[in-house]
């Protein structure tokens, strides 16, 4: 997939990849209640421009989704 967007007013041409690999760790949040709250971003697709924009950095844009659960604790 190829998309094109403007950057600093010049077209930049963006490139579907994958990254080689990933550590998607869960980030956990303590509730007042007790129950633990944990959510997690995962990754789902992966633009990035092949050139360096203003030769600093390459351009990415990406897509993900947020997953959660909720560990209740009985009291």
């Amino acid at each position: 997939m190829e998309r094109t967007i403007k950057v600093d007013g010049k077209d930049v041409a963006l490139f579907e990849t994958e990254p080689l690999n990933s550590n998607e760790k869960w980030n956990e949040y303590q509730m007042s209640n007790g129950d633990i709250l944990k959510v997690k971003l995962i990754l789902t697709r992966v633009l990035v421009s092949n050139e360096k924009v203003n030769n600093k950095q390459h351009v990415y844009q990406f897509d993900f989704k947020a997953i959660s659960d909720v560990i209740s604790v009985d009291k």
